[in-house]
């Protein structure tokens, strides 16, 4: 059931982006910046693939804090309707791929303040959580860098093995 639910999330963060207008391209950001509340996050959930996809809480104050830290400078560009696009389509459905969301206890709710995907070879895609939640068109950034050191420490946190990738 849980699975369910957050591959409909995914879906409908895709029909989000492509069923709204475009935006200014070339902004950029910091990952840190997209991530809402810090300091009340309670508990990351990181989604490991496309199709076969587990689900891996983790609440550990410090782990919470270390990945913070990570994402805090990773700069990210914000992507057009059709970049957007153009670069998901093809890469949600990698098995690779990990999806991390930030949650926090708001009046008994669980409430995201922050998402991001990442892929073995480093790529960083970051949603703005308040356009999500508004009837707007999702925004996107993407990170031009590249953040293998990260992909591989997630992977160790939650206990997965690291997948290779050819891109």
């Amino acid at each position: 059931m849980k699975k369910a639910k957050l591959l409909l999330i995914i879906l409908a963060i895709i029909f989000l982006i492509a069923g709204c207008g475009g935006g200014k391209t070339g902004t950029q950001t910091k990952v840190g910046k997209l991530i809402l509340n810090q300091g009340k996050i309670t508990t990351i959930k990181v989604q490991t693939g496309a199709t076969k996809q587990t689900t891996i809480p983790i609440t550990d104050p410090t782990v919470i804090a270390d990945l913070l830290s990570k994402v805090q400078k990773i700069s990210v560009n914000r992507l057009t309707k059709d970049e957007d696009i153009g670069f998901m389509r093809p890469r949600i459905i990698e098995e690779s791929i990990l999806n991390v969301s930030f949650y926090t206890n708001y009046d008994y709710l669980e409430l995201m303040v922050g998402m991001f995907f990442i892929w073995p070879d480093g790529s960083v895609y970051a949603v703005d959580v308040e356009t999500m939640r508004s009837n707007q068109r999702t925004i996107a950034y993407l990170s031009e860098a590249k953040h293998v050191d990260l992909y591989k420490w997630l992977s160790d946190k939650i206990g997965q093995p690291v997948l290779a990738t050819d891109k």
